[in-house]
């Protein structure tokens, strides 16, 4: 998609297209928002797929399911209330339908977790963390990015992680922004980590992760 601002012609991701045949054929899937999208991910078969979408727009972005079956073929809101930086299905995807999101907010830089409902295509963010999720920084509360300063992050989740399951909840993150409380973290369910601090010189835009805990 094309956008014109003043002069110049601006190119911003704000659609996704599905291949359904290996790649020879793409269709727009007729994503509903006028947010840019920053992060994508595909869930583990459970007799059909579900592609999340998470978008960004100065700490007001939100994440999308699209069904690729079931009920079909349309994308639904799911009610975050922050710019998306990375999302994550589980493994156990069947068994544990939830959905997590590393994610930034006027007030800073947080993980969350919501219970998916397979069949309504809603999510329930405060399921888990009732409300109150943890936030991705190594010092006290509020000293974490905030939406206007974190540049990306990045999530990755344990082979054996389980949203629904505290002892579990297991991921290791990543946040780019300026200071000392950007980096790379470990998360124990509510207990954050950091396992190595960003440096001017130093800077981490992604991570990846394989094994369990």
């Amino acid at each position: 998609k094309e956008v014109w601002e003043g002069q110049a012609r601006i190119y911003r991701p704000r659609q996704v297209y599905v291949s359904l045949d290996g790649g020879q054929n793409w269709n727009d899937t007729a994503f509903p928002a006028a947010s840019d999208i920053s992060a994508l991910a595909i869930s583990p078969l459970y007799g059909t797929y579900d592609i999340a979408a998470g978008t960004r727009s100065g700490g007001a972005g939100d994440i999308y399911i699209y069904k690729t079956g079931g009920t079909g073929g349309a994308w639904a809101a799911q009610g975050l209330a922050g710019d998306v930086l990375s999302i994550c299905f589980p493994p156990s995807y069947r068994s544990d339908p939830s959905i997590a999101v590393l994610y930034s907010t006027a007030a800073g830089t947080y993980f969350n977790a919501g219970i998916h409902d397979l069949n309504a295509n809603t999510t329930n963010w405060g399921s888990i963390y009732s409300g109150s999720p943890p936030e991705i920084t190594a010092g006290g509360a509020g000293s974490s990015p905030k939406a206007g300063q974190v540049v990306s992050g990045c999530l990755q989740l344990t082979a054996d992680y389980s949203g629904q399951a505290p002892a579990m909840c297991r991921a290791y993150l990543s946040i780019d922004a300026p200071g000392s409380n950007a980096g790379v973290f470990r998360l124990d369910n509510t207990i954050v980590y950091q396992l190595m601090s960003s440096q001017p010189n130093r800077r981490i835009s992604s991570i990846a992760y394989f094994g369990t805990y």
